[in-house]
């Protein structure tokens, strides 16, 4: 399923695969994405685990974090983040102190 906003940068892509579910983020989640991006994560999470690939993610604001850690609180360790070392959306979750919050790897197939 491939979820957009016409009017922001912003899509999601979900993807099954045999660890559990991936949800691919593109764009910038921010107060016009949020709701999208909330809804995304619920839909994919279903059940199982939930991998949210921010690895194409460009631009993470208070409004996406508020939506994680509300995800994490529902979904606890069965939710974990990809994320790119080097990236402005790994510094917003340094910044926060949600890198010792979440799992956060940074390619598809890592264990825990």
């Amino acid at each position: 399923m491939i979820r957009h906003d016409a009017y922001t940068p912003f899509a999601t892509v979900r993807e099954v695969s045999p660890r559990g579910a991936v949800l691919h983020v593109f764009g910038d989640v921010d107060l016009t994405t949020a709701t999208l991006f909330e809804e995304a994560i619920g839909e994919a999470a279903g059940d199982g685990s939930l991998v949210v690939n921010l690895a194409k993610c460009r631009y993470l604001d208070t409004s996406g974090l508020t939506v994680l850690v509300r995800e994490r609180k529902r979904l606890g360790a069965r939710l974990r983040l990809l994320v790119r070392p080097a990236s402005s959306v790994f510094r917003v979750m340094q910044v926060a102190g949600l890198d010792r919050v979440f799992t956060m790897v940074t390619e598809l197939g890592t264990k825990d």
